[in-house]
């Protein structure tokens, strides 16, 4: 999982072939499973022993899968979160990272082994394919003068998709009552959508799950913040469970939106605890001013982690309008960062170069962050409750029907709610963050004193606010 990722690039090191990588491996990984010390002339025992297999070995010395293992068993040896990308891996990274690819805007069908087309399925409207004359259910027989029929699916797809702008692919299209035809296509950046909002009608609350941190994420943020000030919500839910990380710099971009200019975010440290480089926001944030609750779990991790502690420590300044609250149960705490050094033209290397230090000079690492109020994830109800719960539930449908019935059941209701909508009702983490914006804006119009500074409003909420641990339960009977 990508977390607190810098991308940079090395002059690549043509000189080492695969050959003398895994040598250098075995070589390396016998010094930290034994005694023997470290020697200057190393490299003179690595060059005998390179030379000595070169020249004496019959068989084949360059077996790619065992040395991509060996590379990362080393590799993995040093720092967890260290490891040698493939090519794949490299090329997957860069685009997830970037928050999108260049594509066709094409969605194909399964195939199966023995098919000699991809079925497309649909067409996404304004995007290159659809501009290009290609519809719904034609078939692709070959890409780029590649029948189909010799790759898997996944392969197709990612011969469709394309590392650089204006690329093109053709295909070769097959479609009912006519001739098979050629179409080039010139790929376009589709953004991946990183950033999912839902407006909460009966509580004037903006949702926001952030998934994770791309070159898209502060633009998409933006855009539902933006949209939150006009509808003049009560409070803002930013959704950071299940959130790794990403991009540093997006973690960083999407802080700005909140803090002010110039607010020192986080600072990197070496080994030996040296400042290596601090990261300030280089932007005007926007006008938001109701409360912010975040929401964590074990798998928000690194820059998602940065991004959340920055927004609380801002919130903690004297004469801040922005109260900031933080829901769910404790991070991951992974306080390191990793530069992605491209190796070669095929493979790179992730590697761990520093741990990082908030504004207040405390660190995350393998501490992670304690939410302000600690609300557990749905877990499975006791069947008592399950019962209590089915009554209601039935004295509810109950009602239900009879009022639809008056109304003669209008379709809105025969309407089943989107997944994440689902997802979100039955959401006791989700349930808290609302029930303390309400709190929030109640206090603010009829005791404003009581949220007066950020201590007193968090003492507040939190002496007013139940959470299941809280609850003593004494049997009468």
């Amino acid at each position: 999982m990508m977390s607190g990722i810098l991308i940079k690039k090395v002059l690549p090191m043509k000189c080492i072939t695969p050959s003398i990588c895994i040598l250098m491996v075995f070589f390396f990984s016998s010094l930290y499973t034994t005694s023997i010390p470290l020697q200057e002339d190393w490299h003179q025992t690595f060059t005998s022993v390179f030379t000595t297999l070169k020249k004496e070995s019959y068989l084949p010395t360059i077996n790619r899968p065992s040395m991509i293992k060996a590379l990362n068993a080393f590799v993995h040896s040093i720092d967890e979160h260290s490891s040698v990308l493939e090519p794949e891996e490299y090329k997957e990274l860069i685009h997830t990272t970037s928050g999108g690819l260049f594509r066709t805007g094409i969605t194909l069908g399964p195939k199966k082994p023995t098919d000699d087309f991809l079925m497309i399925l649909k067409v996404e409207k304004g995007s290159p394919a659809s501009r290009a004359g290609i519809q719904r259910y034609d078939k692709i027989k070959a890409i780029d003068s590649l029948p189909v029929i010799s790759s898997s699916l996944e392969d197709n797809i990612a011969r469709l998709s394309g590392a650089h702008c204006s690329s093109t692919v053709t295909l070769l299209i097959a479609r009912e009552h006519q001739e098979n035809f050629s179409c080039t296509i010139n790929r376009s950046f589709i953004p991946k959508k990183v950033c999912c909002g839902y407006f909460l009608p009966h509580h004037s609350i903006l949702y926001c799950a952030l998934t994770l941190f791309t070159q898209q994420t502060s633009i998409q943020l933006e855009t539902l913040l933006r949209h939150a000030h006009e509808k003049k919500v009560k409070g803002i839910i930013i959704d950071l469970r299940n959130n790794g990380g990403g991009l540093l710099k997006a973690a960083l971009e999407c802080t700005a939106l909140f803090v002010d200019k110039g607010s020192l975010i986080v600072s990197t440290k070496n080994l030996h605890g040296s400042p290596l480089v601090q990261y300030r926001t280089e932007r005007d944030p926007l006008s938001v001013t109701v409360p912010i609750i975040l929401l964590v779990n074990q798998h928000t991790a690194s820059s998602a982690e940065i991004f959340a502690q920055s927004l609380k420590l801002s919130a903690q300044k004297k004469n801040q309008k922005t109260f900031v609250s933080i829901v769910g149960t404790p991070t991951r705490g992974k306080g390191s960062i990793q530069e992605i050094k491209q190796i070669n033209e095929n493979c790179a290397l992730k590697i761990t170069t520093a741990r990082y230090y908030m504004a207040d000079g405390s660190s995350l690492h393998n501490k992670g962050i304690i939410p302000d109020f600690i609300i557990k994830e749905y877990e499975k109800l006791s069947p008592e409750v399950q019962r209590i719960q089915e009554l209601f539930q039935e004295k509810k449908t109950s009602q239900r029907s009879f009022s639809l019935q008056k109304k003669k059941t209008a379709p809105e209701f025969e309407k089943k709610p989107a997944h994440k909508e689902t997802l979100l009702k039955n959401d006791p983490q989700c349930a808290c963050a609302c029930t303390l914006i309400t709190l929030f804006s109640h206090a603010k119009t009829h005791t404003p004193y009581l949220v007066g500074s950020y201590r007193t409003t968090l003492s507040w909420l939190q002496s007013h606010y139940v959470v299941p641990t809280d609850l003593i339960l004494i049997k009468t009977g």
